[in-house]
């Protein structure tokens, strides 16, 4: 295995801005610097100490509207005490210890340099089988969620095609689907008129949200997905235009009115006022900031007659502005009135004309924000309208201040492109302290639903086995509404060979037609996030989101401005959300209706809020490490964390305050221990669970022990669900360099999967049977298990097998 990058801040901060420079998102997003300069938190060294049992979750605030409630049912607690009698039967005869161990037999780590090739063609999940989840339960009401790209779907042209991909969207645990791609997918090709909708296109797309319905399944859905959007104009960013543009903006209206107020013939209900619609996202990653981002860091030069105007109001003249801009040297020519402020670049430095175009960047986005929710209104969609869904920025959050619900997308390690010449830095979501689901959490506004709307670790990452526990745990400890992966999953539901068309015959970045990691990923994500099996946050920690101080503040730039990581981090530990000024009485005292907050912190007027000062045994440490340390600490003083939590900060250790969740970021390993699943991520050191323990093992895995009865403990279950997930590949993929990160070929069909080979036991009392799992879930072969007083051993070997390399094994009590 390749050596771990050291966690030192100045390697994790080069890391994380390059991270950043992909994501197009500057300084504000989840993988990037924060509003400090001084870096990045990162953890140091490992401690090992003794893990306390799990704690079941507080109740916490109700509100309407949206897929999810902000609740936790009470059953949760009745489920701990039982799982702690039963495993209490057989537990205590478990001699391994809950501390770290490392791989250590040769054959084992020997197993990761074979690329085994899957023999499963159909990818088609049986009905009846181990992986058929269509009856999940869903005590949370939480959404587990898959992007339906509409554009490569194509229309679902008959009741036959529609009944078939949906019943498998149900069987492989998606109770959600956000329908992406609408604008390419249904606007007639090469036409000269706006916003001109294939009719039969429009059928196909009715079709498909009547069909949801009827299984049960909420959808969200895109206003406009791509740049074009609705003007067949590819020169310009509609994006953008969208924003200042009344062509653009009529176009969209004109979209909105053929979608979203049009009855559908199959449910007979318009889109608009369909009551399986959860949220509707103006515009996809539409923000100024984001559409500058991916060009050069040049915002579009249409804006700057709205931005001279707006200078003009407000300073009056050109003396009124020179007058004003004192540190800004304007060039011969440059006059409000005549239209020739030029704009600014979308950099940190921070002068009088970065923040005046910061203010009317704010103004304008909510305009926008207001007239999308106010027309999507006129249609029945109230409640719902999302926007500015990119970037963590202040900018950003201005802009997104305006949603009804809060949608995001963020990834880890996203590739400069979904083609040849691609780069990626194939790291570990570890050695960047998990910064997109961090980053992303202080997102959200409390008593407003929030909705991943794309989150993943792509397709070529190594480490993509870590994002299914880590996805899944974070957002149902957040307890956020709905999570979805980003990728074309279910395009095709078998390998084609030869293809239909060629980019079928390979996995991509995001065209990852039955990629298998990702699909266990969102299937372990599944029974950790929408079963409910991880539960709420005990705790919420709310910062109050000031809107003119994140305008006015002094150190940079709105758009180069986020939350720091001693804010960012904090999710690790409790759930954490902003608020509105008008929510707090400035006193750190809530005022709001619902449920208050655990702790309401002012950082914006307090900069110990922002970034807390360490105390003297902290202070050594580097200042954002160090103000990250203290924060965790002050979570332990104020009784957020119980006594016997393990958390310590500064030794790259947190867990959950529920107990649940073990989150060990310098040895990139991680334990899940709920009453119904015992997950563990794992590089070269496993953090043991529970029930379940891992003996001599190839490096770089997760595997998951899953209750396949939903009423059912691990312990007490009679079937249990094994995972076994490494990573895959395409069959004679190449790169540029021996790292793997630049793309050269993306290689053909049969998918190849990693070896691995995990000695593993379960303690669970009884006889067991072990089966090897096809893709579909089928039963293709047993292997063998050794059923002692310490509980039932077993051998996870993805080497071996008459079918193929085995993801899933079903474990059945005799």
């Amino acid at each position: 295995m390749p050596a771990k990058i050291s966690f030192q801040p100045t390697v994790i901060a080069a890391s994380i801005a390059l991270a950043s420079l992909l994501s197009a998102c500057g300084g504000g997003n989840g993988d990037s610097a924060s509003a400090t300069s001084t870096g990045v938190a990162s953890p140091a060294a490992f401690v090992s100490t003794v893990i306390p049992k799990e704690a079941p979750a507080a109740i916490s605030e109700a509100s309407s509207g949206g897929l999810a409630t902000e609740s936790l049912a009470p059953q949760a607690t009745a489920a701990t005490s039982t799982t702690g009698a039963a495993r209490a039967s057989i537990a205590a005869a478990v001699s391994t210890s809950k501390q770290l161990v490392a791989a250590s037999d040769a054959t084992a780590v020997a197993a990761a340099s074979l690329w085994v090739p899957m023999k499963d063609y159909d990818l088609s999940v049986a009905a009846g089988t181990a992986l058929d989840m269509s009856n999940m339960s869903n005590p949370y009401n939480r959404g587990m969620c898959m992007n339906w790209v509409l554009d490569t779907m194509g229309p679902l042209t008959d009741a036959t095609t529609a009944t078939a991909y949906v019943n498998e969207v149900r069987r492989r645990g998606y109770n959600l689907v956000r329908i992406h791609g609408i604008d390419v997918a249904l606007m007639v090709k090469n036409s000269t008129t706006d916003a001109n909708i294939n009719p039969v296109a429009l059928d196909g797309l009715f079709r498909l949200v009547a069909e949801l319905g009827k299984n049960g399944i909420a959808y969200t859905m895109d206003a406009q997905s791509y740049k074009y959007g609705w003007v067949n104009d590819t020169s310009v960013n509609a994006k953008s235009r969208v924003h200042y543009d009344p062509r653009y903006q009529a176009a969209w209206k004109k979209a909105v009115d053929q979608i979203f107020d049009k009855v559908n013939p199959y449910n007979g209900i318009t889109i608009g006022r369909d009551p399986n619609l959860k949220a509707v996202i103006g515009v996809n990653e539409g923000s100024i900031t984001m559409v500058a981002g991916l060009n050069n860091n040049k915002f579009d030069d249409g804006l700057k007659p709205g931005f001279n105007t707006w200078l003009l109001a407000k300073y009056g003249s050109l003396a009124g502005l020179k007058a004003a801009w004192t540190n800004v040297v304007l060039a011969s020519g440059e006059d409000p009135a005549l239209g020739t402020v030029v704009l600014p670049t979308r950099v940190s430095v921070r002068t009088k004309r970065e923040d005046d175009f910061g203010r009317y960047m704010a103004d304008t986005e909510r305009a926008t924000a207001q007239w999308m929710k106010a027309y999507l209104q006129t249609k029945g969609v109230y409640y719902k309208f999302s926007n500015a869904n990119s970037c963590a920025s202040w900018s950003d959050t201005i802009a997104r201040s305006e949603g009804d619900v809060i949608t995001y997308n963020n990834y880890h390690d996203h590739p400069t492109a979904d083609d040849v010449g691609g780069t990626i830095v194939n790291n570990s979501a570890f050695d960047t302290m998990a910064a997109y689901l961090g980053g992303s959490a202080p997102l959200r506004y409390q008593g407003k639903y929030f909705y991943g709307t794309e989150f993943s670790a792509p397709f070529w990452n190594k480490y993509r086995y870590e994002s299914g526990v880590m996805m899944g745990a974070f957002a149902a400890h957040q307890n956020w509404s709905g999570l979805c992966s980003f990728g074309h999953q279910l395009d095709v539901l078998a390998y084609q060979n030869p293809p239909k068309w060629a980019h079928y015959g390979y996995i991509r970045a995001f065209f990852n037609w039955g990629d298998p990691i990702l699909t266990a990923n969102d299937r372990l994500s599944a029974f950790l996030f929408r079963r409910g099996d991880v539960y709420g946050a005990r705790n919420t920690v709310a910062y109050t989101a000031r809107t003119d101080k994140m305008l006015d503040y002094k150190y940079g730039t709105t758009w180069m401005m986020g939350w720091t990581p001693a804010i960012r981090n904090m999710s690790f530990i409790s759930r954490v959300a902003m608020i509105r000024p008008e929510q707090t009485d400035g006193n750190r005292n809530w005022i709001g209706t619902g449920t208050a907050p655990t702790q309401i912190k002012e950082p914006l007027l307090s900069n110990d809020d922002l970034s807390p000062t360490p105390r003297a045994a902290l202070a050594s440490y580097p200042s954002a490490d160090a103000s990250w340390y203290e924060a965790a600490a002050r979570a332990r003083d104020s009784g957020l964390i119980s006594a016997d939590n393990i958390t310590d900060a500064p030794n790259g250790i947190v867990q959950s305050d529920t107990n649940q969740t073990i989150w060990d970021f310098k040895n990139r390993a991680m334990r899940v221990v709920t009453s119904k699943s015992e997950a563990l991520t794992f590089d070269t050191k496993v953090r043991q669970g529970d029930l379940l323990s891992i003996g001599n093992f190839t490096p770089g895995a997760t595997v998951a022990a899953i209750s396949l009865d939903d009423s059912q403990t691990l312990a007490n279950t009679g079937r249990i669900l094994l995972m076994h997930i490494t990573d895959a590949k395409n069959t004679d993929m190449k790169f540029t360099d021996s790292t793997n990160r630049t793309l050269a070929s993306y290689g053909t069909f049969p998918v190849l999967i990693r070896g691995s080979v995990v000695e593993a036991r379960l303690a669970v009392s009884g006889s067991w049977t072990l089966y090897a799992l096809d893709a579909r879930g089928n039963r293709t072969e047993t292997r063998p298990v050794t059923v002692d007083a310490n509980g039932v051993s077993f051998k996870l070997d993805n080497t071996i097998g008459s079918k193929g390399p085995s993801v899933y094994y079903e474990l059945v009590r005799n």
